[in-house]
Parts: C-alpha cells; structure tokens; sequence
C-alpha cells in the first residue's frame, strides 16, 4: 500500500534538546490526521498528545504525558476495522538519573482487561563518566513485551557526547554536521531503524526529513489465546516543516507516506479469513519439494482446522503481506519430564514464495517464543532436514542448535 499521511500539531513547545538549552515549558497540545489510499490496511490515523510539569520532588522534575489515536482499518477480511492506541507516562528527571512510569493500551477495545493494557516502566542512571564518555545501567520493565515478557530487563548502555556528536549504543546517534544541518538515527532489532535529515536555515524555521521500518504491537481484545498480540510493520517517509511562533510554540505540519507493510497475529481457528489463509500457506508448503510435492489432500482440507481448535495445546502464528498471507508457523506444547515444565515444538514453517528473504520467519519465530514464555515452556524445540540448507542456516541464526542430551 501507499499511504498519504498529513498531520498538524499546533502549539506545540520546542523541547529543550532542540533549542539546545531552555528548559521544557510548562505545557504542550497536539493533534494528528493521516490519511491512507484504499489499498492501504489503514484509512486513517487521528490523534491528539499532551505534556504537562507537575513540579519536582526530592530535586527530580516531574512530568505527566498523555497520548491517544483512533486507526480506522480497511476491513477486507485479516486487519482489524478499528484500532486505538492509548498511552499515559509519569515521568522523574534529575541529571543523569531518570524513571518513566507507563500505562497503554492499544487494542480495539483500549483496557478492556488486564490482557489488552501494558504496565511497564523504565529506569536508568549513570554508572561512569570520563571525558565525554559514559556508561549507564538501568531496568526495563513490560508486562505485555514480545520477549522476557513479564520480566525486568536489565541493560547496560555507552553514551558519547561530544560538540557535534552524540553516540548511544544500541543505537541511536546524532550528529550536528553543520550549522544549520544534522542528522540522526536509530537502530531496533531485528530490522527495525529510522534515520532523519534536519535542517534550519533559519532560527524560527525548521524542516526535517525522516524514514524507516517502524513496527507497532497491538492486542485484540477477542484474540482467543491472550497471549498472542497482532504486529504491524511498515516502511514510511515523512516530511516536517516547522515554524516557530515564539521560544515556546512552533507550528508543524508533516506530509508522509507509508508502503504496504506486514503484519503478524496469532492465528484464531474460528476465523474463516484465518482458517483460509492456513490452509492455502500449509498447502503450498506442501506442493514445494522440501514439504513432499504433493498438495494437502481432501480430507485434511476439511478437517484440519477443526481438529485444531479442538487442541488447546496447539497454536498458530500467521503472517500478512497488507491483506495477503505470507508466513506461517504451527507450534505444539510439549512437556518436559526432565524439567516439569511445558516445552514448545515449532511444527510447520512457511514463507510464501516471492516474499523469503524478508525476515518474516525470525519475526515469526519471535512471536512464538513470546507465547512460549508466556506459557512457561522451557524452551523451543524444531525438526529440520539435512538436505535443507537455507532452514538450517536461518535456525543457527536464530540460536537453534544440533539436538544433544539436555536435562530439559
């Protein structure tokens, strides 16, 4: 798809990093539109954000920030009619030390349970300091991430700031080339990155020009196993002139467009655009030469899904193309004598001719692993012939290895 995004956030206050020294103002307002062309998964986008200082406490600055958007889908049978995405944010601030608190939601049906909301939250101090040269350590907390979910993440991060550079790893970098021209840019594994241009020619005007793979998470509220959430990657680039008003206020209008995307769900078995596209992967899987050469037989066409849904301990991860699916994978939980735990064999494997090479497997792969964890499995497990090389390579990518006797 190409999508035509327009958007205009009025009265917004510059941040301090942009003027390069006057503090936050007090408050901020801003509202969004985008429009997307028919063949796009999204029609249109509108939102509003806010920020707001609350004071300080113990010499930590505080502030509060809300953002909410209304993503209404073209409904042709995968991706959801309508999507909201809401967020509110708590944030403590002194020096190098900061704590942001976080409370979203984005899902059809925003809150609706503990299974649709994300509480999460972030903190990170300074280890060392030398030069320009820094270290810093700090927790990451989500209840509703696609790995470790659940878990605090402990991470150590190197930051170097210098007059015109400033480095953080892993990744986002900055660098003022000129006086009036800078460049930035930011890495999220596996492949997800944006980079932008800004330019200011003048000290009210401003235009920056950014791109990128982004990847956003949602959590249907009917998904029938809670512990699956739909994925949405796409690629865009984005236009942003800005007109400051005063130190305090710019004006910014932003024109974009966003090509035809992925996007990842787990699988519902009582679905019949689901159950379809299951179907027409697992058989053309099985037409190819690694899955036998033979199409899937009559009988399997009309029993499998229903034989499916009657197993709970089987699941089914679906990869979407915009409205045309591409990627497939079937898992079944197993159990581990050894460990007295769940285990989870990866079962079927498909990327759809034409679109391998992408990173749809891996993203595939991660979204099982996610559930896995989710049901306390143990770890993953896979079969793989010899003779297939491009599966084998893409497992030892993904940190598989050769069976060998393990306790679990």
């Amino acid at each position: 798809m190409v999508k035509l995004k327009l958007a205009l956030c009025f009265l917004l206050p510059v941040s301090a990093a942009a003027q390069g020294g006057p503090p936050k103002p007090a408050a901020s307002l801003g509202a969004s539109f985008s429009y997307s062309s028919p063949e796009g998964l999204i029609s249109r986008r509108t939102g509003v954000t806010g920020e707001a200082a609350l004071g300080s406490a113990s010499g930590f600055a505080l502030r509060a920030s809300a953002d909410l958007a209304h993503l209404r889908g073209i409904s042709a049978g995968y991706f959801p009619g309508e999507l909201y995405r809401v967020g509110l944010r708590l944030t403590a601030e002194k020096a190098d030390t900061r704590l942001a608190l976080t409370l979203n939601s984005n899902s059809d049906r925003p809150f609706n349970s503990p299974s649709e909301t994300d509480l999460g939250f972030n903190f990170s101090a300074l280890l060392s300091e030398n030069n320009g040269s820094a270290w810093l350590w700090g927790l990451n907390y989500s209840t509703r991430r696609s790995f470790a979910r659940g878990l605090p993440l402990p991470f150590i991060t190197y930051r170097y700031t210098s007059k015109n550079l400033t480095l953080l790893l892993p990744f986002m970098l900055r660098w003022q080339a000129s006086r009036t021209l800078s460049v930035s840019a930011s890495y999220q594994p596996v492949k997800y990155f944006k980079a932008g241009l800004n330019w200011r020619p003048l000290p009210f005007f401003r235009a920056e020009l950014e791109g990128g793979i982004a990847l956003e998470q949602y959590l249907p509220a009917g998904r029938s196993d809670k512990s699956q959430a739909l994925f949405y990657e796409a690629s865009y680039i984005s236009l942003k002139p800005s007109i400051a008003l005063s130190r305090s206020f710019e004006l910014t209008q932003s024109v974009g467009w966003q090509f035809r995307g992925l996007y990842y769900t787990g699988a519902r078995y009582d679905d019949p655009a689901h159950a379809a596209a299951l179907l027409d992967l697992l058989d053309a899987y099985a037409r190819d030469p690694a899955g036998g050469g033979e199409p899937l037989g009559d009988f399997v066409r009309e029993n499998l899904i229903a034989e499916l849904a009657a197993r709970p301990f089987i699941f089914s991860v679906l990869a979407f193309d915009g409205e045309t699916p591409v990627g497939l994978v079937n898992a079944i939980e197993g159990f581990s004598t050894f460990a007295c735990r769940p285990l989870v064999n990866v079962h079927d494997v498909v990327v759809a001719a034409g679109h391998r090479g992408r990173g749809i497997a891996a993203k595939l792969f991660a979204e099982v692993e996610a559930i896995a964890r989710e049901r306390g499995a143990c770890k993953l497990t896979l079969e793989v012939l010899d003779g297939n090389a491009p599966a084998r390579a893409l497992y030892r990518r993904l940190g598989f290895a050769a069976y060998q006797l393990d306790p679990a």
